[in-house]
This record gives C-alpha cells, sequence and structure tokens, in this order.
C-alpha cells in the first residue's frame, strides 16, 4: 500500500497538532495545580492571620476595665456622670445637636493637653 504525499502531509500536520494540544494542555493543567496550590497556602495564611488578630483583639478587649476607665475619667480628668437636668435644648437652625455638659469658661479653653495627661 502506498500513501499518496498529500495524505502523508496530513497525516504530518494532524500528529504535530495532536502534539501541540496536548502540551498545551499538560501546560495548563501544570498552571491550575501551581494556581491551586498557591490559593490553599493563602487560604492558610488568612486562617492563621484570622486566628492572630482574634486573640490579639480578644486580649485587648479583656484588658479594658470600664470601672477603671469611669474612676479614671471622673477622678483624675474631672467628667461628671450624666444626671437629669445636665442636658440643655435649643433651637437651632440646622439638623445637627450639641450636648452642654457644664458652662464653657470665659476664656473658651475647656481642657488643656498637659491637663489630660497628668
Amino acid at each position: 500500500m502506498s500513501i499518496s504525499p498529500a495524505y502523508a502531509v496530513f497525516l504530518t500536520a494532524a500528529g504535530i497538532c495532536a502534539v501541540l494540544i496536548c502540551v498545551l494542555y499538560l501546560n495548563l493543567q501544570s498552571e491550575v495545580v501551581s494556581r491551586s496550590e498557591n490559593v490553599t497556602a493563602l487560604q492558610e495564611e488568612l486562617a492563621e492571620l484570622t486566628e492572630l488578630n482574634d486573640t490579639r483583639y480578644n486580649a485587648a478587649a479583656d484588658s479594658v476595665d470600664l470601672l477603671t476607665v469611669r474612676e479614671k475619667a471622673t477622678g483624675e480628668l474631672g467628667m461628671v456622670p450624666y444626671s437629669q437636668g445636665t442636658v440643655v435644648e435649643y433651637d437651632s437652625l440646622s439638623e445637627d445637636y450639641v450636648k452642654q455638659y457644664s458652662d464653657i469658661p470665659e476664656s473658651g479653653v475647656l481642657a488643656r493637653s498637659g491637663d489630660a495627661s497628668e
């Protein structure tokens, strides 16, 4: 049996195309596996960082004692707790509101930065 030259060229071209398609498929498959491993590594890193963040947040939240904050605010900084009649309402042209807890001094200065650090 003899093969015509046109058929031989066709078979050669088909073989080359098949090999190229296989090489491209293997290349794409390798890239998919590589990206999948990268995604898995990033997910593990995210889980670790989330756990570390939650741990540090809980430690920070547990370190705050609200009673101590209240005592420091009222004792050292001179703040007073809310009581009936300390909120003064007035008519305003805008939709904003203001709460005034004490009279504003004539100087207009309520506190100095040096006062709060003591």
